[in-house]
């Protein structure tokens, strides 16, 4: 029953960051086709995402993640707890120093009415499919228990 808890808690965390993930990608381009000021809203809103939506979902996969690995009996050492780890953790660096990042430099632009901040728009859909593609690669690793 508490492994079972763990998973379901574990599994809706997943589902959060990847789902934040999809309605951004899908998201983002509608917005930068908007008003400056409604595009402005939407970088706005993905900044408060990343400082705080994404950093519950991480902590919530981190903490059931560690407990599972604890309660299952699985090794640190089992080839799919190294990638979900990584994973999570490659997550974070993107978003404190890639995310952030661009997305402040792209509010810049689009307040200066810089033509600039379409490219920046890029940068981030190109490093959002990347974060959503990896999450997918830790998803398929513990469904098939690689290396276990």
């Amino acid at each position: 029953m508490y492994r079972d808890a763990l998973l379901v808690i574990h599994i809706v965390g997943v589902t959060a960051w990847l789902g934040a993930n999809c309605t951004q990608l899908f998201l983002a381009p509608w917005f930068a086709k908007r008003s400056s000021t409604d595009h402005l809203a939407w970088i706005e809103a993905s900044e408060v995402l990343g400082r705080r939506y994404y950093n519950v979902a991480g902590m919530i996969i981190g903490v059931t993640g560690v407990l599972l690995v604890l309660e299952t009996g699985y090794g640190w050492s089992a080839g799919f707890v190294p990638v979900g780890i990584s994973v999570l953790f490659v997550g974070a660096m993107l978003g404190i120093f890639v995310f952030t990042k661009l997305a402040q430099q792209q509010a810049e632009m689009v307040r200066a009415a810089n033509p600039g901040a379409a490219a920046i728009g890029s940068k981030l859909m190109a490093f959002a499919v990347l974060d959503s593609l990896l999450v997918v690669a830790a998803i398929v690793a513990m469904v098939t228990k690689w290396g276990a």
